[in-house]
């Protein structure tokens, strides 16, 4: 039995038991003039106005609650028949988006084993890559001041002059300890971030271009990113695996409601 739940096959079944609810659901049509507030309902209805207002309701008041929450009911119903959410792109949009949501408990139950999680671990490791962290100093030569920025810093770079002497106000920090290829990225530009990930030396490089204009760098050190241990990132991963497998559930449910459609559309021609 143990066994059988870890096969992967557990899955498509979940997804065919709910497929079988959902169009249970869809297809039942024969209580459209029956309006039933059970105890689920009222429950919610009393717990929002908890929220909202810091105290559950009086029992007058939730007879009010109730009473306005079947005259939405009602008119939802008589506007939806009236075809009053037609072309109404917001009312659309909510619908369809309510419609993914629907999969989202049952992605939510549906605990895998530690070896699924092992394996969605190992499929997808790279995402859980730790970032390159550098320190190092650089000298920048500015576009907006200097006419030939690169050949100023190539320059430099050839005789190694006296910093006190050489290089251009910079808006940030000249010295960078420990700090993240992520944020250099952010601070410098891509460009700037993948020059020093690219580095097989520390010491001084460059020209390195950023969106300021060139630098040269001293990198002083180079720490390479590294792929952390499962357990140590478990709550994340298992994250990731249940927001996958409610984006499978929504592409499940998707083509088999897809299947009660005829669906035509043109394409104007590109030009």
């Amino acid at each position: 039995m143990k066994k059988i739940l870890k096969e992967p096959l557990i899955h498509f079944l979940l997804i065919g038991a709910f497929l079988f609810v959902i169009f249970q659901l869809v297809d039942d049509s024969s209580n459209d003039s029956q309006i039933i507030v059970d105890q689920y309902d009222i429950n919610e209805i009393s717990a929002k106005w908890e929220l909202q207002i810091g105290r559950p309701p009086t029992k007058i008041e939730l007879e009010g609650l109730v009473t306005s929450y079947i005259r939405e009911e009602i008119f939802y119903r008589e506007g939806m028949a009236m075809n009053l959410d037609h072309n109404d792109e917001i009312i659309r949009r909510r619908i369809a988006k309510k419609m993914e949501f629907l999969t989202e408990g049952v992605a939510e139950s549906s605990k895998p084993t530690n070896e699924n999680l092992e394996k969605y671990y190992k499929k997808n490791i790279k995402k859980y890559r730790t970032p390159d962290l550098f320190t190092f100093h650089h000298i920048y030569f500015s576009s907006d001041i200097r006419t030939d920025p690169k050949s100023d810093a190539e320059d430099y770079l050839n005789k190694l002059i006296a910093p006190a002497n050489v290089g251009d106000p910079f808006p940030f920090s000249l010295e960078y300890t420990e700090v993240s290829s992520t944020k250099v990225s952010k601070i410098f530009g891509s460009d700037f971030s993948n020059a020093l990930l690219k580095s097989k030396k520390l010491g001084w490089q460059g020209p390195i271009k950023s969106g300021f204009g060139y630098h040269v760098v001293n990198i002083t050190d180079h720490q390479r990113g590294k792929y952390p241990p499962l357990v140590d990132i478990h709550n994340k991963v298992l994250t990731d695996y249940t927001y996958d497998l409610q984006v499978q559930l929504n592409n499940e449910l998707f083509l088999e409601f897809k299947k009660k459609y005829t669906i035509t559309y043109e394409l104007d021609e590109m030009p």
